[in-house]
């Protein structure tokens, strides 16, 4: 049996290092906000049930009161923690039973949920908004 030249060797790497850096761009790519109704603003107040510091988006769970009295559990997705952590937001920024005032473009679909933009919680105004790339109202 031969053994393959140093040529032979270093463009199979080659070519192995290419079919690696190809297959990690799809975890760099933009999580994309279109499925938000961006001409639209919605007011909720209600009680924070969970406040979720994951990447690639944070979510509050929030619990808000309909116009018959019934709680309804909208899901309002916010930008990166990288992004929130610069605005001055961490983990423990909304507790379970925080009462906020949240501003959000809601989704097309009418499902309860949506894109966070400005709020007030507890102790005030919050920080942070929408990522750069979609712009801040």
């Amino acid at each position: 049996m031969t053994r393959p030249s140093n040529y032979t060797l270093i463009s199979i790497a080659a070519m192995l290092a290419s079919l690696i850096a190809i297959g990690g761009t799809p975890a760099l790519a933009h999580h994309s906000f279109t499925m938000f109704d961006q001409s639209k603003t919605v007011t909720l107040t209600g009680a924070v049930k969970d406040f979720r510091w994951t990447n690639p988006h944070v979510f509050i769970q929030l619990l808000v009161k309909n116009g018959h009295g019934n709680e309804e559990e909208w899901s309002i997705e916010m930008t990166s923690p990288e992004h929130l952590s610069r605005d001055g937001w961490r983990p423990g920024t909304l507790k379970p039973g925080d009462k906020v005032t949240l501003n959000i473009h809601p989704l097309h679909d009418n499902a309860k949920g949506g894109q966070y933009l400005s709020g007030t919680g507890p102790n005030g105004p919050l920080q942070g908004g929408p990522p750069p790339s979609e712009g801040r109202k």
